[in-house]
């Protein structure tokens, strides 16, 4: 009987087999070559797009800028007008 077990401890053994795996290390440095290809990514970086971009919004932001200022300036004189006010009170007294 006991021979029976002793067998079963050998199986042990082949599972020590698996020590395989290591083999499929071999194919992680397969996958680092994979990583240049994206180098494609920087290729799309080099685009001048961004630089004329900048350039059309200065022009218009030039336009602006003068409108406001014109409108600021009008707003000033209404608020003047009020004081005219003032000159009608005293014509009342001089009729008594």
């Amino acid at each position: 009987p006991p021979h029976p077990p002793k067998i079963m401890s050998p199986p042990i053994h082949p599972q020590n087999n698996v020590s395989p795996i290591h083999p499929q290390n071999n194919t992680s440095p397969h996958t680092p070559p994979k990583i240049m290809s994206p180098p494609t990514s920087p290729q799309k970086r080099p685009p001048p797009i961004h630089p004329q971009n900048n350039s059309p919004p200065h022009p218009p932001k030039k336009d602006l800028p003068p409108y406001t200022p014109k409108i600021k300036s009008p707003p000033i004189h209404p608020q003047k007008s009020p004081p005219p006010i003032h000159p009608p009170k005293k014509d009342p007294p001089l009729p008594p």
